[in-house]
């Protein structure tokens, strides 16, 4: 028999896969239980409404991912390749999510968009600003990049990036995405002295 805590874990896996393919709003509590083999009422002890449950599976997305960092953060590459990594991962999730379902959190669940607008802030300041800097003091940007400019205008809100341009284009494959929201911002600001190796790097993830 499953025990409580492998039934919860199993309800937020098993419906933020279904909100993923088919959208927030074309999921229902029914069709959550269902696809579970459990009972409405068993549902309901664990999650009061469907709102409450996409916003429990973002927040699960979100420690998955930052834990996920950390582990980047310890290893031993340089600043540059640890925060593509670091992108390469949320754009990863993003990929594999249906467009319906990152416009329905947008729209329509305010307690899950309050989670990302707070991961997006903690990716800021616990990651991205840190390894910037971090490396323009190994002397790997350009000396006269301005990092919180760069931040704001080509890395916060990468999400609405992706939204803009796979909603344009919806046969990019993830490789071109990447290249053009990670890979060539970084070119335009990297040293000449790191150049090469970033560009050798990406070459051997993306090939």
């Amino acid at each position: 028999m499953t025990n409580p805590p492998d039934l919860y874990n199993q309800i937020l896996k098993k419906s933020f896969d279904l909100f993923k393919v088919y959208g927030h709003k074309s999921v229902s509590m029914d069709d959550v239980a269902s696809t579970l083999h459990i009972s409405k009422k068993t549902l309901y002890q664990y999650f009061q409404s469907k709102d409450e449950l996409l916003a429990a599976g973002v927040m699960q997305l979100i420690k998955t991912l930052m834990d996920d960092f950390d582990r980047i953060m310890n290893s031993a590459e340089k600043p540059l390749i640890k925060l593509s990594k670091i992108y390469w991962l949320i754009l990863d999730e993003f990929y594999n999510m249906e467009l319906v379902h990152i416009y329905s959190i947008n729209k329509f669940n305010s307690k899950a968009l309050e989670e990302i607008v707070t991961f997006r802030n903690k990716l800021y300041s616990q990651f991205t600003a840190p390894l910037l800097s971090e490396a323009m003091n190994q002397g790997g940007l350009r000396k006269d990049l301005n990092i919180a400019l760069f931040v704001k205008t080509r890395l916060t809100n990468i999400d609405q990036h992706y939204l803009n341009l796979a909603g344009q284009s919806p046969n990019l494959s993830f490789n071109e995405i990447f290249k053009h929201l990670v890979v060539y911002q970084m070119l335009g600001v990297i040293s000449e002295k790191y150049r090469k190796e970033y560009e050798e790097k990406m070459d051997s993830w993306i090939a």
